[in-house]
């Protein structure tokens, strides 16, 4: 720059000259790239230009990599072992690549290649599930190479995330959902992440010593184990919950079953209940727009939003988030927020029904 005597500086790294010529300045460290174009070049393709030139420094930092990709994944996770707070879901966010890339060196890895990619899985899932998997793989390279070297995931943008939308049902959908259910056992399943907060996996290790002495008391409740030392959480059983157990001890319903096909059933039992709701609304002679609220009420969505559903009831009964937590068997509030996203405080509720009137 000492030798080009510049007028005007458009931005950082393009500087306008005498003769109406710019010069394009990229640096990194010591390191620095000069490149001269003609006057009239617009500024878009002055701007393009030195995000190349960038990009090409960048590239000068790339780390060699001596193995696969499959063989750094198995690196990676032992290198965060410890670090990083849900290691199952980045094990599955990580893994996702390697149909991809798994053969393939990942210094050969162009951003246009994890682009592509990307938009494949955008097409199936929600930009937040693929944004987790492009965050998985950036980590991947800054764990093993370091922040400052060169890390193609960075050229590559998130999705835009959509602002989040209510995760709850009514009882009453739920209730007429249930009632279309053939399979008992999964029904039962069902009735418990609906009535006790059940996840499946809490379901799949519970055992009978944990349930049936405690059914027939005044008070009943039953033990659920969280987290990875199955810790027993002890939870109050409503009537549904209590009928929930009996039917599954019934079916003898102990032990593993597919989460899939639990879920599969269950949106099935949805799309029956919402038609015969929308049959019985046309039938009442209902509008247009009474129709299609409850189209939206009994839309199939994943049955995990049974749990989220006994999440927000306890929180609207209660007030307390932190008892929410608690029964829910969440090691940080932040969860327990997720859950309950969207809801309104009670306290809230009251003030201005104390304020307005009901």
């Amino acid at each position: 720059m000492k030798k080009d005597k510049f007028v005007r500086k458009i931005e950082t790294g393009i500087y306008e000259l005498e003769d109406s010529s710019f010069v394009l300045v990229a640096s990194k460290g010591k390191r620095q790239r000069k490149k001269r174009m003609p006057a009239g070049t617009s500024e878009r393709k002055l701007r393009f230009l030195l995000a190349e030139m960038r990009a090409e420094l960048n590239r000068d930092r790339l780390r060699v990599a001596r193995n696969a990709l499959a063989e750094d994944v198995d690196r990676y996770l032992d290198a965060i072992r410890g670090e990083v707070k849900f290691i199952e879901d980045r094990k599955r966010e990580i893994r996702s690549w390697l149909p991809r890339f798994g053969h393939r060196r990942r210094d050969s890895i162009e951003p246009s290649e994890i682009k592509g990619q990307l938009r494949e899985w955008r097409n199936e899932y929600a930009p937040h599930t693929c944004n987790l998997r492009r965050t998985a793989l950036s980590h991947l390279y800054s764990v093993l190479d370091g922040l400052n070297a060169y890390n193609p995931v960075r050229e590559v943008a998130r999705f835009p995330e959509p602002a989040p939308t209510p995760k709850w049902l009514d009882y009453e959908v739920i209730r007429n959902a249930l009632s279309k259910m053939r399979r008992m056992s999964t029904k039962a399943r069902l009735m418990l992440m609906a009535y006790a907060g059940f996840r499946p996996s809490e379901i799949t290790r519970a055992v009978p010593e944990d349930v049936v002495p405690f059914l027939d008391l005044a008070e009943p409740f039953c033990f659920k184990r969280v987290g990875k030392g199955d810790v027993p959480l002890m939870v109050p059983l409503p009537p549904d919950g209590v009928a929930a157990w009996k039917l599954l001890i019934e079916r003898g319903g102990w032990g593993g079953f597919s989460q899939a096909s639990v879920n599969k059933n269950w949106k099935i039992a949805m799309k029956s209940a919402g038609e015969e709701a929308v049959r019985a609304a046309q039938a009442a002679g209902d509008d247009a727009a009474a129709i299609e609220k409850i189209r939206l009420m009994y839309r199939p969505v994943n049955c995990y939003r049974l749990r989220h559903s006994y999440a927000v009831r306890l929180l609207l009964a209660s007030g307390n988030k932190e008892l929410v937590q608690k029964a829910l068997g969440h090691a940080n509030i932040e969860t327990t927020d997720f859950y309950t996203q969207m809801v309104t405080d009670p306290r809230l509720v009251d003030a201005v029904r104390k304020a307005f009137g009901t």
